[in-house]
C-alpha cells in the first residue's frame, strides 16, 4: 500500500507506565516518527494519521508497542501520512525494535539503558543516537534506503547490514572500535582506523575502558565511519 502526503491535523495523546524491564515494539509504514527519552517510568505518545486510520497501540506494565494500521485495513491502497512523538523513559531497561518503511524516523535515546536495540530501514531514512545511551547489542538492517547512527561510549557488539542503500557511523574518540565487513559491490571508508589484519580498529583499542566489536556486511552500498559532517 502506498501512503500521500496528506499530513494529520491533530494527534491523539496517551501514556502510561512501566512497572520494570519493558520492550518497546514499532512498527510505521509510510510517516515520521521520533523518540526521545524523559525522566521517570513514564512513556508518552502522541500519534496521528492523515486520512484518520488511527495506530494500533497495544500497552502492558512490560511492554509497548505501536504498529501503523495496514493491518486492520488490507484493502486500503492509500493512505494518509502517519505522524508519531514518542517519549521513553529513563528509569527503566528496555528492548527497543523499530521498523520504518516509506518514511522517516528520528531516534534521540540520550541516558536511556537498553539490552538490545534493532533498527530496520526499508526504502526510508533514520537517524538514531545513541551518544549518551548504554546498551548490550545493536543491530541495524537498512534495505534501500539510509540510516545514521551515532554510537554510544560504553562496551557492546553490532550487526549492520546495508542493501542497495548508504549507512554512516560515527563513534566517540575514546570507544575502542574493532570492525569486520563482508560482501560485493560496495565501498567503505574507515576514517581514523587502522588495517589489523581482517578487521579495522582504532589505534587504542588495545587501551580504551569501552569497546565495539562491529560487524557489518554491505551489498551494493556505501559504508562510511565516522564521515566528514558527523552523523546528524
Amino acid at each position: 500500500p502506498a501512503c500521500n502526503d496528506r499530513e494529520p491535523t491533530t494527534l491523539t495523546s496517551r501514556e502510561g507506565s512501566f512497572t520494570g524491564a519493558a520492550s518497546v515494539d514499532l512498527q510505521l509504514r509510510c510517516g515520521d516518527v521520533t523518540v526521545t527519552t524523559g525522566s521517570g517510568n513514564t512513556w508518552r505518545l502522541e500519534t496521528g494519521n492523515g486520512s484518520g486510520m488511527a495506530a494500533v497501540v497495544d500497552a502492558t506494565a512490560n511492554r509497548l508497542s505501536v504498529s501503523s494500521s495496514f493491518a486492520e485495513h488490507p484493502f486500503v491502497f492509500v493512505r494518509g501520512s502517519d505522524t508519531w512523538r514518542l517519549t521513553l523513559p529513563v528509569a527503566n531497561r528496555m528492548d527497543l525494535a523499530a521498523t520504518v518503511d516509506a518514511g522517516r524516523g528520528r531516534f534521540d535515546l540520550a541516558d536511556a539503558e537498553f539490552g538490545t536495540v534493532d533498527l530496520i530501514v526499508n526504502g526510508g531514512e533514520a537517524h538514531a543516537d545513541l551518544t549518551a545511551a548504554t546498551l548490550d547489542r545493536l543491530t541495524t538492517h537498512v534495505n534501500g534506503g539510509a540510516a545514521w547512527l551515532t554510537l554510544p561510549a560504553d562496551d557492546f557488539t553490532a550487526d549492520l547490514a546495508v542493501n542497495a542503500g548508504a549507512l554512516r557511523i560515527c563513534a566517540p574518540s575514546d570507544l575502542g572500535l574493532r570492525f569486520s565487513s563482508e560482501g560485493s559491490l560496495t565501498a567503505v571508508t574507515y576514517d581514523g582506523l587502522a588495517r589489523s589484519g581482517s578487521t579495522w580498529q582504532s589505534p587504542t583499542y588495545a587501551t580504551a575502558i569501552h569497546h565495539a566489536d562491529v560487524t557489518i556486511s554491505a551489498n551494493v552500498a556505501s559504508v562510511d565511519v565516522n564521515p566528514m559532517g558527523g552523523c546528524k
